[in-house]
């Protein structure tokens, strides 16, 4: 931008104008701006509360309440008004005498619906519920023919229809000729529905002995060769078990003869522990990195690999250790750890 030269206003000497409005040069212009920009200083003088004629009780005084014109006396007494706690009395009206709709009784009535007594009121209650007897019949069991001896009696083994003797000599020829004393007791010992032997029921809802009852609960794995006939429990998916399988040749190619806990230095009740918990880092699962060896507790005794997974993990031997592997790899939960340590400290 150019400057014309001109006469200035302010000094009236011949300058260069920066200002054309006010025809000032750059020091007349900038003595003008300065004046503008002082502070002002502003002092606060208080008013003195004024004197004046009470209403409530005529004299002169300093004002409480502006909007009725009252001093702090009057003023009091006016906000006091009405709010005395009033007492309250009730009348409890006693029950009235009637005749009883029933017996003609005069009395309290139990039933003003009705208009009856209480005795009167417990008959028409009580009508119609007396006490019915129930007679239970227990079937005894059906005796049969043995498949074997031709006799007719109680069956020890439903299955193979046998007698108790002849059922005694068929278990003799199947384990080698070992004596067996069956007592047949038929409050305790019932027939199960799937192998058909004579045993303890250990699941009375679907009549299952002990073994059958094992199978049925672990998809099919007998530890006697029985046949299940139930419906089969879904074993795992093929990518768990391999996961399992590969994490377990990570466990056996971690295991050393003079392996010892790194919590607390112990070589008794050791298992692998996960320093990063598998539910957060899925892919850490089989990372040997990932894994120590820690004590496991036994009764009241807490044991490190429970320690490990509290807010007392400081106190273990591995605490920084484990502390800088997780930093390094996740960055996020050794935060979180942190803060959960320094909160359970303060508190």
């Amino acid at each position: 931008m150019e400057y014309k030269k001109d006469n200035c206003k302010g000094c009236g000497e011949e300058h260069f104008i920066v200002n054309a409005k006010y025809k000032l040069c750059k020091s007349c212009n900038s003595k003008r701006l300065s004046k503008d920009k002082t502070p002002k200083q502003y002092v606060y003088e208080p008013k003195s509360p004024s004197e004046k004629d009470c209403k409530g009780c005529g004299e002169l005084k300093y004002i409480a309440n502006a909007k009725y014109q009252l001093c702090i006396n009057c003023n009091n007494d006016r906000l006091k008004k009405g709010k005395e706690k009033k007492v309250y009395s009730i009348e409890i009206k006693a029950p009235e005498e009637k005749e009883c709709c029933s017996c003609g009784v005069v009395g309290l009535l139990a039933n003003a619906k009705y208009g009856l007594c209480p005795s009167c009121n417990n008959k028409r209650l009580n009508e119609g519920k007396e006490k019915k007897s129930y007679t239970i019949e227990v079937n005894a069991p059906k005796e049969k023919e043995c498949s074997s001896c031709g006799k007719v009696t109680v069956l020890a083994n439903s299955k193979h229809k046998l007698c108790a003797v002849c059922n005694q000599e068929r278990l003799q020829e199947k384990n080698g000729g070992k004596e067996y004393t069956i007592i047949v007791n038929p409050k305790s010992k019932k027939n199960c529905n799937d192998c058909g032997e004579l045993r303890f029921l250990e699941n009375e809802k679907f009549g299952l002995c002990a073994p059958c009852n094992y199978a049925r609960l672990h998809a099919g794995e007998d530890p006697k060769n029985y046949e299940l006939k139930r419906s089969k429990i879904n074993p795992i998916s093929k990518k768990q078990r391999d996961k399992n399988i590969e994490l377990y040749k990570v466990y056996d190619a971690m295991k050393k003869p003079d392996m010892r806990c790194t919590g607390c230095g112990t070589k008794e009740r050791l298992t692998p522990s996960h320093i990063i918990p598998r539910s957060r880092r899925g892919d850490l699962v089989t990372a040997s990195e990932n894994i120590t060896w820690h004590c496991v507790g036994m009764g009241e005794e807490i044991g490190c690999h429970e320690t490990w997974e509290s807010v007392n993990r400081y106190k273990l031997n591995d605490y920084e250790k484990n502390m800088a592997y997780i930093k390094r790899v996740d960055p996020e939960y050794y935060e979180l750890l942190k803060m959960k340590e320094e909160m359970h400290r303060k508190s």
